[in-house]
């Protein structure tokens, strides 16, 4: 198994973890309990995830790992909007955070690709 550093995808995220945990740091003291509380689970739960998968062999449950590391992305990117509509956000951050998210994505993705392909020919393999 790859140390969790050396995944491109983990990197990304565990980044992304990081820069949402700065960025909050400059929200009203009145989010620390909800918004800012929001952001920073849903952020750090992206590279758990990644990391479950990876801990696990490709089976069923690891590629389920994958689908909610990309759920919590879904939500980190409504948290996202609602703190640049709310004024806590600048644009420009707002742009960098959410160009972020979603490269993660694209690697999920692939990840997610190639994960299911492996575990269908275990599958087949295995029969």
């Amino acid at each position: 198994m790859k140390k969790m550093q050396e995944l491109l995808v983990w990197q990304k995220a565990y980044q992304l973890t990081l820069d949402i945990y700065r960025a909050t740091d400059r929200f009203p003291s009145e989010e620390r309990l909800a918004l800012t509380a929001q952001l920073r689970f849903t952020a750090s739960t992206i590279p758990a995830c990644v990391l479950e998968f990876y801990r696990q062999t490709h089976s069923e449950s690891s590629t389920t790992a994958l689908s909610n590391a990309a759920d919590a992305l879904q939500k980190l990117s409504y948290y996202l909007e609602l703190s640049r509509d709310l004024g806590y956000l600048f644009k420009e951050h707002f742009e960098m955070l959410l160009e972020q998210l979603e490269n993660i994505l694209v690697l999920l993705t692939e990840t997610h690709g190639h994960a299911t392909e492996e575990l269908e020919h275990a599958t087949i393999d295995a029969r």
